[in-house]
């Protein structure tokens, strides 16, 4: 049943956009005891499973996915319009949604799956609507902040997990011949390993730490030629070389029933 319970996580979600899965089931306990309501111990996929029968008549869903570079579980509100930049279309300005754009396209057609900051930045010189490099270097800070897309300490950004769940459609659209299934998950994979054999086996971090943790001599599933690639390490969800990077500054412990600061448009959870 969809409670005021569901409705109070709703508008969490509209104000963060994207939480880890302990942020998400801190939430779900604070708002059932909030509105009195038993949450009966279900889990965090049930409760955000009955959400999205209720959201999904407005085109919207909030969706899982780990993260590329560190293989952290998160859950992610998205546009299900088949619109090329979905939710992104309400909270930026169409020159920063054009950067955005040539960022991705930027991203995926390279062969690591990333590019530097400073080729990000130089993509507003070759925008049709004209942004100045200290607007340019403003928004792409404002998409690592809000984790549409990850940046690492040398500089190196890659697609976060809301991103990549924003954007599936239009990246399989846009850039079919450099997109890549995973072979043991079968999710989009943008940034991982490569078979550098067959070229045909491409894997996410963390499914490679999963398939090859326990084989002394990996290879690759397809060709089985010798995997040349190391072996990823994982520490829960979080890959060891980057988890005292810090991504996220902000304070992690939400309150639901705290509104928004973050300036955005203010939106309404479905009733």
């Amino acid at each position: 049943m969809y409670t005021d319970a569901h409705r109070l996580v709703v508008q969490t979600f509209l104000a963060r956009g994207v939480m880890n899965t302990k942020d998400v089931a801190d939430v779900i306990q604070k708002a059932c005891e909030r509105c009195g309501v038993t949450n009966s111990g279900q889990n965090v996929d049930n409760f955000i499973h009955q959400i999205n029968t209720k959201l999904r008549i407005n085109t919207m869903e909030i969706k899982k996915k780990r993260e590329e570079e560190t293989g952290e579980e998160v859950y992610a509100l998205v546009q299900t319009a088949e619109t090329e930049v979905g939710k992104l279309a309400t909270d930026y300005h169409p020159k920063e949604l054009e950067l955005f754009k040539e960022i991705v396209g930027k991203i995926v057609t390279s062969e690591e799956g990333e590019a530097s900051s400073t080729e990000c930045l130089n993509l507003a010189d070759s925008l049709d609507r004209r942004i100045s490099k200290d607007d340019a270097q403003t928004a792409i800070k404002k998409f690592v902040e809000e984790r549409w897309l990850y940046m690492d300490e040398e500089g190196q950004i890659s697609l976060a997990a809301r991103g990549i769940l924003e954007l599936e459609m239009f990246m399989k659209e846009s850039y079919s011949d450099f997109i890549s299934i995973c072979y043991l998950c079968q999710d989009l994979v943008v940034k991982g390993q490569l078979c550098d054999a067959c070229g045909k086996v491409k894997l996410h971090y963390f499914c490679a730490q999963r398939l090859f943790q326990t084989r002394p001599n990996p290879k690759c599933p397809s060709c089985e030629k010798a995997w040349r690639h190391q072996i990823p390490r994982l520490n829960g969800d979080v890959n060891d070389k980057r988890q005292n990077e810090g991504r996220d500054t902000r304070d992690t412990q939400v309150d639901p029933t705290q509104p928004s600061t973050s300036g955005r448009r203010k939106r309404v959870a479905p009733r």
